[in-house]
């Protein structure tokens, strides 16, 4: 099992999309991917749950450190 790590800064804006899709993919079966956003960008937890939604991801756990960051923990399930 890999683990992969991503980190969004700011809001995602349509052009990111497509990066942050081809980064998601690289997960395989059973891997672990951690996505960190800002904790105030409320849409941006929205598209990143879709996305991992739409690439058959389980959303594991999504936690708020310190106030300000969001790490949304999602493994990918089979198809």
């Amino acid at each position: 099992m890999s683990r992969y790590k991503m980190n969004i800064r700011g809001k995602i804006s349509p052009e990111d999309c497509s990066v942050i899709y081809d980064y998601i993919s690289i997960a395989g079966e059973k891997d672990d991917l951690t996505v960190q956003i800002d904790e105030k960008e409320e849409e941006n937890k929205e598209i990143i749950y879709k996305m991992l939604k739409n690439k058959k991801f389980n959303i594991v756990s999504d936690e708020v450190y310190s106030g300000k960051r969001r790490y949304i923990r999602a493994s990918r399930y089979r198809n």
